[in-house]
């Protein structure tokens, strides 16, 4: 009885939490009791549903699970190959007709599990809206021709698929398949020809508002800036190498004024970096709804950076002051690279200048009196910020 208890004190607390939306259970591993779905059952405001690691093989289980799966609009599975799929047996009877109100499903670490059962699943949600994919994959194409009822993808128009090895023929025939424009694309980690993203269809393009290319290969600088150009919805966009040159050069990529989050890497490739500098602040500067700024790249290849180029330098004297119409900028991150530690006056101006930042991250000052000293700073600053938020 004792070992139960803990299970009884969860399932008291989903049972008195009429206004409960969301439950987590990512850390618990192995079989849940019964009275888990029974509590969940009769809790009809919770949507949403984190597994990990657990144990559904029994078909009583399995029923409840399944039941609780028809009240849900979001379903997370992680690690979740001992739950009981029914589709390759004769107990087809313990699913529902479908899962009807299930928009978004993500499914982690699926390498080496029948993927096969996970499809079955998505083929039960007719209002399937956002899908996230870690871990290996059948073949897309093959997925949308005839493996998976067609009606499948009829309202997908998010897409994320992380850690899997992806065909140049998987994303260039999928996105044709999908009935709606695509609002959501991010391949981050998975490498691809930039002919994909070129000849997207005009409709995604229009219509994207989450872009992540960042592993993008064979994709110049120009490429990257034309793309903003031509989707005039984005609000987020992660990609690789941008040349200052490039940037400084043609300005019309700034109408995507509403970017909230920009993820590039920026090279100075002009023989004067200060005032090439300087020009790049002064263009970034212009993108006044950014609330995220990450100047680094998740990984840059050598084979495509410039011989001469170096990374933006992020100085004062050299045109971060400029940035100071960046009102709503919550996260900054720059590189860290040797000669570029900032300086105490550095810190006290981004403290001032930038009153809603509450992540910043690079390499403060190699000297560590100075370095402790604006790490404080930048505390002292996160908690002002975090005391003048209203309460929930």
């Amino acid at each position: 009885m004792a070992s139960n208890r803990p299970w009884l004190i969860v399932i008291e607390i989903i049972a008195s939490s009429p206004t409960l939306t969301s439950i987590n259970l990512s850390a618990n591993r192995g079989t849940l009791p019964i009275g888990i779905w029974d509590a969940i059952m009769n809790s009809p405001k919770v949507k949403t549903l984190s597994l990990a690691r657990i144990n559904i093989k029994d078909v009583r289980q399995a029923k409840r699970f399944y039941k609780v799966c028809t009240l849900l609009e979001k379903l997370e599975l992680d690690n979740c190959i001992d739950i009981y799929y029914p589709f390759f047996t004769h107990d087809m009877h313990v699913l529902p007709e479908c899962f009807p109100s299930l928009q978004e499903i993500k499914f982690f670490n699926t390498s080496g599990y029948d993927a096969r059962n996970y499809f079955r699943l998505l083929e039960l949600c007719p209002e399937l809206k956002s899908l996230y994919w870690h871990g290996d994959i059948f073949s897309l194409f093959d997925f949308c021709d005839g493996m998976v009822a067609e009606s499948t993808f009829s309202k997908l128009d998010s897409l994320e698929v992380r850690g899997c090895s992806l065909s140049h023929l998987d994303l260039y025939e999928f996105p044709k398949k999908l009935k709606n424009p695509l609002k959501k694309l991010a391949v981050p980690r998975s490498q691809f020809d930039w002919f994909i993203i070129e000849n997207l269809e005009e409709r995604h393009l229009q219509s994207l508002q989450e872009l992540d290319i960042s592993q993008c290969t064979r994709a110049t600088s120009k490429d990257f800036i034309e793309l903003l150009r031509t989707c005039p919805a984005l609000t987020v966009f992660k990609a690789g190498i941008l040349l200052a040159s490039d940037i400084n050069q043609d300005e019309t990529w700034l109408c995507a004024k509403h970017l909230t989050v920009l993820h590039i890497f920026i090279q100075v490739d002009e023989e004067d970096p200060k005032t090439s500098s300087r020009r790049v602040f002064s263009c970034l500067a212009k993108l006044t709804s950014l609330q995220e700024l990450d100047l680094r790249a998740s990984r840059i290849e050598v084979e495509y950076q410039t011989q001469i180029a170096s990374p933006l330098q992020l100085r004062l004297d050299h045109g971060l002051a400029q940035l100071s119409t960046l009102w709503y900028l919550k996260r900054l991150y720059f590189n860290e690279k040797e000669g570029q530690d900032m300086t105490m006056e550095e810190g006290k101006w981004i403290k001032e200048h930038w009153r809603m930042l509450q992540v910043f991250q690079g390499r403060p000052s190699q000297t560590p009196r100075v370095a402790t000293q604006i790490r404080k700073l930048f505390r002292e600053a996160n908690a002002r910020y975090h005391r003048r938020q209203p309460r929930k």
